[in-house]
């Protein structure tokens, strides 16, 4: 890491791991006239800027405390460098927690530090943006500053701290310097859940830190960023309440109702705080091609997954979420739009009320997914056992499209005709014919367990 000589404002570096000297960093709100590292080789041309007179006061500060290294973010990365920009930000957690001590540069409150109270503290730009909530958690010790650079509290102070909290609801021990990693996914989230970040990616990069998560940044993927921070956090961790978000605060994918078991974005947590349980017999999941595999306690019509985590403040409670069969296999679900909030039954009626079931649920559900070409039933397909009928499947067309291990035949429609499937049936008897029978299906009832709805037509073929 870079770091500036806080004597001479000039970038010293770079350093590495045990040869880091301790430093004090900034964590501030960027605005139009930020100086870059380019700039730092000129600096003093560029004092007509407020983000040189902000290095500056920050510089001063520092090194009154004793310190004679500083880091700010705006400076000390080469963002030129997509290479150095994505170590940087794969490190920013553990730089802030590295910290001597961390300045919060409040540049839009005006009060002192006898006069400031929780309204003012709440109107700062600071606590609505993104990458300074990792900011606030990391650093041990933490001290605010008003406009003037003037200290106006720290997250070490109760009163100060007890406000802090009211405003960005991470708990008082995290605050304190517990680790996040005590707390739940769901809850971790809820906190990103109100923030905001100029470039959509960045919500999603600016919560690595907070959940132990490296990974590549690939700025112009939008939203799939925060899905690829999901899948990443799911590699390492068994906590189902990264399943257990509201769908009131996103838009419904394709007019139809589907989500993905993964939330588009952090807002969907809003009002999450869930907590892990044991005991209901979860085998580990698994991120597949068809989504995630999960070996689940369903109710009996399959619309409702039960998970292994429940409400903070009910004991003796298993959340639940609303899910749908989908028609692109037997085993493949989403998410259902309703309702909207996950639900709750007592732990010990699972049992009873369930049955184990092997589900694949889509991590995501694109607009696209549900034209009218993908919209395809699957027909149960139930045959009398030859010593009774005689008779037994010998052909199907298409060929492709019958799973034989559950029974179920895909019924898309043909071209030209509305023929969901053709069965072949041979009798071991040669006197007997030959059987065709073709299977037309006009959609499936809610929480059907893929039962055939009609069967038009059954004609006898020549041999």
């Amino acid at each position: 890491m870079r770091l500036i000589n806080t004597c001479t404002l000039q970038l010293a570096g770079p350093f590495f791991s045990a040869d880091v000297p301790p430093y004090a960093i900034l964590s501030h709100t960027w605005s139009s006239e930020e100086l870059c590292l380019q700039d730092m080789a000129n600096v003093s041309q560029h004092n007509h800027k407020s983000g040189y007179h902000k290095i500056k006061r920050f510089c001063e500060r520092a090194l009154s405390d004793g310190y004679i290294y500083g880091w700010v973010d705006t400076v000390c990365i080469d963002k030129t460098s997509s290479a150095e920009l994505s170590e940087a930000i794969n490190s920013m957690f553990k730089w802030y927690k590295n910290s001597s001590v961390c300045y919060a540069a409040l540049e839009d409150l005006h009060t002192n530090k006898e006069s400031t109270t929780l309204s003012d503290l709440e109107k700062c730009r600071w606590f609505t943006r993104g990458w300074t909530l990792q900011e606030l958690i990391a650093p041990e010790k933490l001290i605010f500053f008003n406009t003037n650079w003037v200290e106006v509290g720290s997250k070490t102070e109760l009163e100060f701290c007890g406000m802090i909290e009211d405003i960005t609801t991470v708990d008082y021990g995290t605050l304190l310097g517990f680790s996040p990693r005590l707390i739940s996914i769901s809850r971790r989230m809820s906190w990103a859940s109100r923030r905001q970040t100029s470039r959509i990616e960045d919500l999603a990069y600016s919560l690595l830190g907070l959940f132990g998560i490296n990974m590549p940044l690939l700025y112009g993927e939008g939203d799939k960023a925060f899905l690829r921070l999901q899948e990443e956090i799911l590699r390492t961790s068994d906590d189902h309440t990264i399943f257990a978000w509201s769908t009131d605060n996103a838009t419904s994918r394709g007019g139809v109702g589907h989500w993905g078991l993964l939330a588009p974005s952090a807002a969907c947590f809003r009002n999450a705080d869930y907590v892990p349980v044991r005991g209901l017999g979860y085998a580990d999941h698994a991120l597949t091609s068809r989504g995630i595999y999960l070996k689940a306690w369903t109710n009996k019509s399959c619309t409702q997954m039960a998970l292994n985590c429940r409400p903070r403040s009910m004991l003796g409670m298993i959340c639940t979420i609303p899910i749908l069969r989908l028609r692109t296999g037997p085993n493949d679900f989403s998410r259902s739009y309703d309702p909207p909030e996950p639900s709750w039954v007592p732990s010990d009626k699972i049992e009873e009320i369930s049955r184990q079931t092997e589900v694949y649920v889509r991590t995501n559900i694109h607009d696209d997914e549900f034209e009218e070409e993908h919209l395809v039933d699957y027909l149960e397909v139930t045959t009398l056992p030859n010593p009774v009928s005689g008779y037994k499947l010998e052909e199907w067309f298409p060929g492709s499209r019958l799973d034989s291990s559950h029974g179920v035949i895909r019924a898309s429609p043909f071209p030209y005709i509305n023929c969901g499937a053709i069965l072949v049936f041979e009798n071991a008897s040669p006197d007997l014919p030959r059987l065709m029978v073709a299977l037309f299906a006009d959609g499936l009832p809610e929480g059907s367990d893929s039962i055939a709805r009609d069967f038009a037509w059954v004609f006898q073929s020549d041999k």
